[in-house]
């Protein structure tokens, strides 16, 4: 292939041009995306500056990638130190970073390194007198939606304990003694003996046998035996 109809993206790795384009405009739209979302999530604190006597304006806490608005009159600034021993003695007031012609505007400094950072103010003895102020730049707190749940464990499931069945009631000794004295009594006792005149009919109508007599009176004892118990 000739050189003119390829574009080198990569040693050893050649790409049509159309290919390449696209791919930078692609890379182009990312950065632009990534600038566009930080700067929405970023906030701004505005301070008034003039009235920052008496160190009223310190300490600030700013979250990382957000700003402050210094707003202020002509005849102030605002000088950035570099250490604390420079902000405690007001030394070292020649890094300028908002001029006087700004402050009713307001000067935006935007906070990209963490930790604390100190402002004072370069016009006369004000940052003697107080006019100064320490940001502490901290680190963003992640969102609750990026925070991993914990799922809860679910509740073991007790094993259900059947109940005890109730056994049947057994006739109580005394029941079982009669009812076993009343078979043994009609069992032993003798049958009767008929008149010699009597004479069973021959259809057997109004006849009853001592079996079944001794049936019956021993079912009518049962029956009182089990009432009175």
């Amino acid at each position: 292939h000739s050189s003119g109809t390829h574009t080198p993206l990569l040693k050893g790795l050649l790409v049509p041009p159309t290919m390449y384009r696209v791919a930078m405009r692609l890379t182009l739209v990312a950065v632009v995306l990534a600038v566009a979302t930080q700067t929405a999530h970023a906030a701004t604190v505005e301070v008034a500056w003039s009235n920052c006597f008496g160190q009223t304006c310190s300490p600030k806490e700013i979250t990382l990638g957000d700003s402050i608005n210094f707003k202020y009159s002509s005849n102030h600034n605002v000088v950035k130190v570099s250490t604390e021993a420079e902000y405690t003695a007001c030394s070292a007031k020649t890094n300028v970073v908002g001029s006087a012609s700004v402050g009713a505007t307001g000067y935006l400094h935007v906070f990209n390194t963490l930790g604390a950072q100190y402002f004072v103010c370069g016009v006369g003895g004000h940052c003697e007198s107080g006019q100064k102020m320490v940001v502490n730049v901290v680190a963003a707190s992640p969102k609750p939606s990026e925070t991993p749940s914990t799922p809860e464990p679910s509740p073991e499931k007790t094993p259900s304990t059947p109940e005890p069945s109730t056994p049947e009631k057994s006739p109580s000794p005394a029941l079982a003694k009669v009812t076993a004295d009343v078979k043994v009594g009609v069992n032993s006792s003798p049958s009767p003996t008929p008149p010699a005149s009597y004479s069973p009919t021959k259809s057997g109508a109004g006849s009853i046998s001592s079996s079944s007599v001794a049936t019956l009176v021993t079912a009518l004892m049962v029956a009182a035996v089990m009432l009175l118990a």
